[in-house]
């Protein structure tokens, strides 16, 4: 598809990040609230954290992909829908479940940090940048380098992987829109959508 130039430059910082700055704050709250619940000092351990964390990411990619993004034709996806089954606008639980992996990743390197407020990834940027400006464009690119890795492990490899072994093959609402297939395939090509 055809993606509009503002499209994926806006897409990504505000709903990536964005959705990372939601899960980070939904960790913290489900720790305060196992504190407070249990009277403790200690929460739940990471990986329930984590687990927890990957369901409400799950429900927010299915509300705000499946029910609005996909909804308005910004894109369309192929393969076995968790929602919409056989429409232009459904969304693959392949999808939503990797979407939910890169929310949840986000909002972990956001959460977990040590003892100086640092992520996992610009820990020791303070020995080899005493200047701050250094500093800070060192600690972006940080950053930067750590949202690519999460996107590439936890969206980039599963999803080829999965559609090595699993081909996807597009609803007839999708192939028969020529918006969707750019004339590539389809109605009124030569050539059969796969």
């Amino acid at each position: 598809i055809a993606w509009p130039i503002i499209y994926i430059p806006t897409l990504y910082p505000f709903l990536l990040m964005g959705t990372g700055w939601v899960c980070m704050k939904q960790m913290s709250f489900v720790q305060g609230y196992v504190q407070r619940m249990s009277g403790k000092t200690k929460g739940l351990p990471w990986q329930l954290l984590i687990a927890v964390t990957m369901f409400i990411a799950l429900l927010i990619d299915v509300l705000v992909e499946g029910m609005i993004m996909m909804r308005l034709g910004w894109y369309a996806e192929a393969g076995p829908a968790i929602t919409n089954a056989g429409e232009y606008y459904q969304l693959p639980w392949r999808n939503a479940l990797l979407a939910a992996a890169v929310f949840t990743g986000l909002g972990s390197l956001l959460y977990f940090r040590d003892d100086n407020g640092n992520t996992f990834f610009e820990r020791g940027v303070e020995r080899f940048a005493r200047n701050s400006g250094k500093s800070l464009v060192l600690r972006f690119l940080a950053i930067l380098a750590a949202m690519q890795i999460i996107m590439f492990f936890c969206y980039h490899i599963p999803a080829a992987i999965h559609e090595k072994h699993f081909p996807s093959h597009w609803p007839e609402s999708i192939s028969s829109k020529s918006y969707f297939n750019e004339h590539q395939c389809g109605f009124d090509t030569p050539r059969p959508t796969p």
